[in-house]
């Protein structure tokens, strides 16, 4: 199947899932140059048709199926229930259509690796999932400056997420906050962005011990609202995970990271502080801190706390599919941050250590 798309050439998309995620991703594609958005698809025709009449999207559907016979659609955004990822995945890269799919890929082990066999023997299409606080600035370095050993040998990185998800906001779908669809609440959906940040500038987690609790939504989720870990990393290092969506504080997320030539506090996708053993390496940092902080207060088209990196995410999953080179996130390498939470699941239920 010749699935190349020629440069000069219009790229047509759909969005499958047209929920609170989906116009970031249609704002992303109405950047985009030479792209046009020819389907809304909702099992809520109602949600589609309201995503189609803000983007003036021609075709509306609230079947995914019909959607994917289109021969003249070329890629999908996957914005739906975590639990329908994998489906959709699968069938698309049957079809022969490029997948962009939001976080989590899938939620349980099972669709991930159904997702990613299928992509496997469908190689020549393009497979992204959504990370865009990737293509923040403040993370970017970060992860320079592990991976250039600029903080000496990485000792412990920590993560700390508090943000506040209300009774309302999980009686507004009826997939949230159940293990069926959702597959958890707290660490599969909102911390899980700051959990892939994590493993991403660390290079990467080994094991996983932790445990889960609802102290606060005992009348609306069957899910958690609090979570705690323990991590090793694949260079050795230790770590922790602290989170809960019961808090009053809003999006507030903060990662320490120390090693033996320096440390750096990460706070809300800014730097907050840094250290280093040699003080001349630090202010040359330092002096490029207030430049890259202040790009990171630019907000996008969804809630605040999306940030405006769909777009750009968007652009790069695009220009993959024009040019066959491989997104800047692969479908692989999102996996990472669904494997981690999925193993603070399963050692919560199996009280033991997991291996990533």
């Amino acid at each position: 199947m010749d699935v190349s798309v020629n440069k000069s050439r219009k790229i047509r998309s759909a969005i499958i899932g047209c929920g609170v995620i989906a116009p970031s991703h249609a704002d992303g594609y109405a950047k985009a140059d030479e792209v046009e958005i020819t389907w809304a698809c909702d099992i809520v025709k109602e949600k589609a048709e309201k995503l189609a009449g803000k983007f003036k999207i021609p075709k509306v559907s609230t079947d995914f199926r019909e959607v994917l016979a289109d021969p003249e659609l070329n890629c999908i955004s996957i914005c739906t229930d975590h639990a329908s990822h994998s489906m959709i995945a699968v069938e698309a890269f049957k079809r022969g259509k490029h997948v962009i799919c939001e976080k989590a890929l899938s939620s349980t082990h099972q669709g991930l690796e159904n997702m990613m066999d299928a992509h496997r023997k469908h190689k020549d299409l393009v497979f992204s999932g959504i990370f865009q606080n990737r293509y923040n600035k403040v993370y970017q370095l970060a992860r320079k400056l592990i991976s250039e050993n600029t903080l000496g040998t990485l000792l412990k990185a920590d993560l700390h997420v508090h943000c506040i998800r209300t009774d309302a906001y999980y009686e507004a779908d009826e997939w949230r906050g159940t293990w069926a669809k959702e597959g958890g609440s707290l660490m599969i959906n909102q911390a899980i962005h700051f959990v892939d940040i994590l493993g991403w500038i660390t290079g990467g987690v080994k094991y996983v011990s932790g445990t889960y609790a609802n102290l606060t939504h005992q009348n609306s989720i069957e899910t958690e609202d609090t979570a705690v870990a323990f991590l090793r990393f694949s260079n050795g290092a230790l770590g922790t995970i602290s989170a809960t969506s019961s808090s009053l504080l809003n999006w507030d997320q903060s990662i320490y990271l120390n090693g033996t030539k320096g440390s750096l506090e990460l706070r809300d996708g800014k730097i907050l502080r840094i250290e280093l053993e040699k003080k001349e390496l630090a202010d040359a940092i330092s002096s490029d801190i207030q430049k890259i902080n202040d790009e990171a207060k630019v907000a996008g088209p969804g809630k605040t706390y999306y940030g405006p990196s769909h777009s750009c995410q968007i652009a790069d999953f695009i220009d993959s599919i024009r040019s066959g080179k491989e997104p800047f996130i692969t479908g692989e390498s999102a996996r990472h941050a669904v494997d981690i939470v999925l193993g603070i699941y399963e050692s919560h239920r199996d009280k033991k250590w997991v291996k990533i």
